[in-house]
């Protein structure tokens, strides 16, 4: 099996690494999701502004996705 050329852990590294000089306003979808939380989370601790969307339907228990 050939290893993953993208890693979630690259993905918020990436994110980290940015300034708050390179604010930006950010669209995060699946944001109730694994991996769009932790996008979102990292880009709200560097300043960003970001805006969240997710579907919530009850494909999956719905009280799994809410907080």
């Amino acid at each position: 099996m050939a290893p993953n050329p993208f890693e979630v852990s690259d993905a918020i590294a990436a994110v980290a690494s940015c300034t708050s000089a390179t604010r930006r306003r950010v669209l995060v979808t699946g944001a109730a999701g694994f991996i769009g939380f932790h996008t979102a989370k990292a880009l709200l601790a560097r300043g960003d502004d970001v805006v969240i969307v997710d579907e919530l339907n009850d494909y999956y228990d719905v009280q799994l996705k809410q907080s």
